[in-house]
C-alpha cells in the first residue's frame, strides 16, 4: 500500500515501525447532520450531470453517451476529491518507560539520628537494606537511612525492570538537580523545608513521558514555600499519586522550656510565683525524669542568683508540665529571670534548654509633690488627705509660705527639684493655682520631661490668684506649662468680676460625659445606680476658671452644669484628660471639690486618689507607656516578617479615632525605618504594620500615640530579637498529618520505614505506548489536477467532435 501511495502521491511515512493507517477527509463532517447533508449534495450534482446528459446527448449513441456521462462523473468526483482536502494518515506504535520522581530531604532536620527509633520489625528492615545486624542502623541518621533505603531496594524496585525511569531529587528550601546542588546550597537553604515548592516544581519539570507518581522521603516538616496540599492538588487533577516514606520518631521530642509565665510588672517586698511551662518530651516513655529545671534572677544587668532549682517530675499522661517558683524581689528595679533545664542532652538539634523573661518591680507607694501658690484652705484639705492615704507617699510645697516654714507630707522638702535625676523622684506633680514666678527657672521644663518623658502625671486645679496670669502668659513658663495643658483659653476670652458673681450665686454641679462616667475617676460606689445616685447628690460649687475648649485628641470628663455657662464650643469644659507622650495631664477648672467632704470624707478622700492613681500610676508601675506595643513573628527564622501591633492599654485614652500611629524601628546595625501602624477597619482601635527584619539581631519598635513621630515625647517601646534561622530546630517529631493530607488528595499512601518494601506498590503505572500519527495532505497532488483538467479536456474534444455545445 505504501508503494502504491508512493507512486500515485509521492509520499511515503517519514518514521520508522508504522505505516498507512486511513485517510481522512478535513472538509468532511465526520458525524451528523451535516455529513448527511454533504452526501447528498453530491449525490444531487452526479443526479443532475446524469439527467443532463441523457437530454443534450440523447442522438448520440449509447456507448458515447456513456463515455462523456463518465468523464463529466469523474471530473465531479475529481473535485469533490479535492474540495474535501483529503489527506493520509500514517501511524507509529512506540513504547516509553514512565517516570518516577524520587523527592529527597535534605534539610537539616533530616541529620537527627533517629530514622529507625519507632521500627517495629527490625529484622525485616535490616534485611530489606540488607544490614548485617539490626542494630547496625539504630543510630543512623534520617538522611543516611533515605540514601540506604533508595541505594539498595528502593530505585531498582521502582524502575520496574525498566519499564520507569527514576529521577531522584533532592530537596529543602527548593527543588535541585543533584545531591551536590543541595549540599552546595549552604546552611541557611537546609534550614528550611519547602515540601510543596518540591511537589509543584517536579510536576512542572515532568517532561513529555508519563509520570507515574512522586515519591518523598522526608520528616514531613514543611515549614516554608507554599502549602504542600495546593501541589497535591495540581498532581491529583493530573491523576499522579504522591507517596511518602516518614523517617524519623513518631514521639521522642526532646525536653524543652515553652515559656515562663511572670506579671510585666510586680511590686517589691511582694512574693509572686513564677511558672515555668516544660514540655518534657520523652516519647513512648512519659515516665522518665526529664531532669532539673534551674531559676535565676539579676538586678539591673548584674550578676545572675540562683531562685530556686526542681525536679521537673513525672506525669503519666501529659508532658506538658508547670513548675511553680515562689520569688519575692526585695528593691525596685528591672530583673531578668532566666530558666535552664538540664537534661543532660543540652547539644540535640531540638532542644530548647533556656528562656529569658523580663520583669519590672516598682515600689508599691504612690510619690507625689503637691505645689500650692498660697495655703487656701483647700490645699489644706487636700493635703490632709494625701498625707492619710497609705498608698500616697506626698511632699508639699507652699510656695506663698514664710522660709522657716515647716512644709507638710510623708517626707519633708527644703526646696523644690532642680534637676532631671530630682523629678524623677515623683509620680505625679499636682500643681494647685501655682505662681510660676516663685518656683526654678528650669521648672516648667522639668514637668515636660516628667511627662513627656518618663511617663509621670501632671494634675492642674485652677485658683482665683495665679491661673489668669499664666493663660495670659503673664509669667515666665507659662508657654511649657500650656503646652501640657489639655484645654486652650482663647485671646478675647472675657469674663467680668460681676458676671461671675452673678453665675456663682447659684451653686452649680458637674455634668459628668460619657467618658468621664468611664474613666473610674467619678466611679464612688462599684453598683452603677447608686453611684449614680450619689452623683446627683454631691454638693454644687460656685466658682469655675472658663477656660474655651479642649485641645484636639483631650478628652473631656466633665462640663459645666449651668446651661449659661455655654460658647461657641458647647458647655464649658470644667475637667479634662489628655496624653503627653506616655504621661497623662488632668486639667481642674474648679477647686471646690472639698464641698464633697459634707456627704462623706470618704468620698473627698477616694476621689483624689483616683485622680492621682489615674495620673501617675503609669509612670509608678516604672514608666509604662498608655500604649501597648505587641511584635509576633509571622514566620520562623530570620527571612521572615514581623507584625507590630498597638493598642491603647485604656480605651478611653483615645476620644478622637486616629487613621494611624506612627512608628519607628531600630535595627541592630543602627539604622531606623518608619513603620505606620493602620486602624483595623472593624473598629477594635488596633493598630497594624508589617515590618521586614535585615537581619539577625535586637531591634527596638517606638510608637508615639499621633500619626506623625514626637521625637520630644516618650514613645512606647518593644524590643524583639530575630535570631539566626532555626526552623528546624522548632519541630523535630515526624509530622505525619501532613503527608496524610497530601496521600489522600492525590490517592497516595504513608509509609513507614519498616513498611518500606510496600512503597512501589503505590504506582501502578508502568511503561506505556505511544502512538504518533503522521498527516500527510493530497487533496494538491500533481495526479489529481491532471486527472481533473484530463477528464475535463477529453470531454471537450469529444463533445466538439460530436456537434455538441
Amino acid at each position: 500500500m505504501e508503494r502504491i501511495l508512493e507512486i500515485l502521491f509521492g509520499i511515503a511515512p517519514r518514521g520508522e515501525g508504522g505505516g498507512f493507517s486511513r485517510i481522512e477527509f478535513a472538509r468532511v463532517p465526520e458525524r451528523g447532520d451535516a455529513r448527511l447533508l454533504w452526501i447528498l449534495l453530491i449525490a444531487a450534482v452526479f443526479a443532475a450531470i446524469y439527467f443532463l446528459y441523457r437530454r443534450d446527448a440523447a442522438r448520440l449513441s449509447k456507448r458515447k453517451r456513456n463515455i462523456l456521462l463518465a468523464l463529466r462523473l469523474l471530473s465531479a468526483a475529481v473535485l469533490a476529491f479535492i474540495v474535501a482536502e483529503p489527506a493520509i494518515v500514517f501511524e507509529r506504535a512506540e513504547t516509553r518507560p514512565s517516570q518516577i520522581v524520587v523527592l529527597l530531604d535534605a534539610s537539616a532536620s533530616m541529620d537527627l539520628p533517629d530514622a529507625a527509633a519507632d521500627v517495629k520489625a527490625p529484622a525485616k528492615l535490616a534485611e530489606i537494606l540488607k544490614y548485617n545486624s539490626t542494630g547496625e542502623f539504630k543510630q543512623w541518621t534520617r538522611a543516611a537511612a533515605a540514601d540506604r533505603a533508595l541505594q539498595t531496594f528502593l530505585a531498582e524496585r521502582l524502575a520496574e525492570g525498566g519499564e520507569r525511569q527514576v529521577h531522584i531529587y533532592p530537596f529543602c528550601d527548593r527543588l535541585y538537580s543533584d545531591a551536590g546542588g543541595a549540599a552546595a546550597s549552604g546552611a541557611s537553604a537546609r534550614q528550611t523545608t519547602a515540601i510543596g515548592t518540591a511537589i509543584e516544581q517536579a510536576l512542572a519539570a515532568k517532561g513529555a513521558a508519563p509520570l507515574a507518581g512522586i515519591l518523598l522521603l522526608t520528616d514531613g516538616n514543611s515549614n516554608a514555600g507554599p502549602d504542600p496540599t495546593r501541589g497535591a492538588a495540581v498532581a491529583a487533577a493530573s491523576r499522579i499519586p504522591v507517596a511518602s516514606i516518614a523517617l524519623g520518631s513518631k514521639g521522642s521530642r526532646d525536653a524543652k522550656i515553652v515559656e515562663i509565665n511572670v506579671p510585666e510588672v510586680v511590686f517589691s517586698r511582694d512574693t509572686i510565683n513564677i511558672n515555668i511551662v516544660v514540655d518534657a518530651g520523652g516519647g513512648e516513655d512519659r515516665n522518665k525524669t526529664p531532669g532539673r529545671i534551674r531559676l535565676e534572677a539579676r538586678a539591673d544587668k548584674a550578676g545572675f542568683e540562683v531562685v530556686g532549682e526542681k525536679e521537673i517530675g513525672n506525669n503519666n499522661d501529659r508532658s506538658i508540665r508547670t513548675i511553680e517558683f515562689p520569688w519575692r524581689p526585695e528593691k525596685p528595679g528591672e530583673y531578668e529571670l532566666r530558666a535552664t533545664l538540664d537534661d543532660g542532652d543540652a547539644e540535640n538539634l531540638g532542644a530548647r534548654k533556656q528562656q529569658n523573661a523580663a520583669v519590672r518591680v516598682v515600689r508599691p507607694e504612690l510619690r507625689t509633690l503637691l505645689i500650692a501658690g498660697h495655703p487656701f484652705p483647700e490645699v489644706q484639705f487636700l493635703t490632709q488627705t494625701l498625707v492619710r492615704d497609705p498608698g500616697i507617699s506626698v511632699s508639699c510645697w507652699i510656695q506663698g509660705a514664710d522660709a522657716d516654714f515647716l512644709q507638710k507630707g510623708d517626707i519633708h522638702i527644703q526646696r523644690l527639684p532642680e534637676s532631671e535625676a530630682e523629678i524623677d523622684e515623683y509620680d505625679t506633680v499636682v500643681l494647685y493655682d501655682p505662681d510660676p514666678a516663685a518656683w526654678p527657672a528650669n521648672f516648667p521644663a522639668l514637668l515636660t520631661h516628667l511627662v513627656g518623658e518618663r511617663g509621670g502625671g501632671l494634675v492642674y486645679i485652677s485658683g482665683e490668684s495665679e491661673t489668669l496670669r499664666i493663660f495670659e502668659r503673664l509669667v515666665p513658663g507659662a508657654d511649657a506649662l500650656l503646652d501640657l495643658l489639655p484645654v486652650v483659653r482663647e485671646a478675647g476670652t472675657f469674663v467680668s468680676k460681676v458676671e461671675q458673681s452673678l453665675h456663682a450665686r447659684d451653686p452649680w454641679k458637674l455634668d459628668i460625659t460619657e467618658a468621664g462616667l468611664e474613666d473610674g475617676m467619678f466611679r464612688f460606689k462599684d453598683e452603677e445606680l447608686n453611684n449614680q445616685q450619689l452623683l446627683k447628690n454631691l454638693p454644687g460649687m460656685y466658682w469655675h476658671f472658663p477656660v474655651t475648649r479642649a485641645k484636639p485628641g483631650a478628652v473631656v470628663l466633665a462640663r459645666h452644669g449651668d446651661p449659661r455657662m455655654t460658647n461657641a464650643h458647647g458647655r464649658q469644659v470644667v475637667v479634662a484628660s489628655q496624653l503627653f507622650g506616655p504621661g497623662r495631664v488632668l486639667f481642674f477648672a474648679c477647686d471646690s471639690m472639698y464641698r464633697w467632704r459634707f456627704i462623706d470624707e470618704q468620698v473627698y478622700d477616694g476621689f483624689w486618689a483616683r485622680v492621682l492613681d489615674r495620673a501617675g500610676k503609669l509612670k509608678r508601675l516604672g514608666g509604662i507607656h498608655p500604649i501597648v506595643v505587641t511584635v509576633e513573628p509571622m514566620h520562623e527564622g530570620a527571612d521572615s516578617s514581623v507584625r507590630v501591633q498597638a493598642r491603647f492599654r485604656f480605651t478611653n485614652d483615645q476620644s478622637t479615632p486616629l487613621a494611624a500611629l506612627a512608628a519607628v524601628v531600630d535595627a541592630p546595625d543602627g539604622s531606623s525605618a518608619p513603620l505606620s501602624l493602620r486602624a483595623a477597619a472593624d473598629g477594635s482601635r488596633v493598630f497594624d504594620g508589617i515590618y521586614k527584619p535585615t537581619g539577625a539581631g535586637n531591634y527596638l519598635v517606638r510608637v508615639w500615640a499621633s500619626e506623625e513621630p514626637k521625637e520630644k515625647t516618650g514613645a512606647s517601646m518593644a524590643r524583639f530579637a530575630i535570631d539566626a534561622d532555626d526552623r528546624e530546630k522548632v519541630h523535630t517529631d515526624v509530622n505525619r498529618d501532613v503527608l496524610e493530607k497530601i496521600a489522600k488528595a492525590t490517592g497516595g499512601k504513608v509509609y513507614d520505614l519498616d513498611h518500606l518494601s510496600e512503597a512501589p506498590s503505590a504506582f501502578s503505572l508502568k511503561s506505556v505506548t505511544l502512538v504518533h500519527q503522521e498527516r500527510r495532505e493530497i487533496w494538491d497532488a500533481p495526479v489529481l489536477i491532471f486527472l481533473l483538467f484530463g477528464a475535463l479536456f477529453l470531454e471537450w474534444w469529444l463533445r466538439k467532435r460530436n456537434g455538441l455545445a
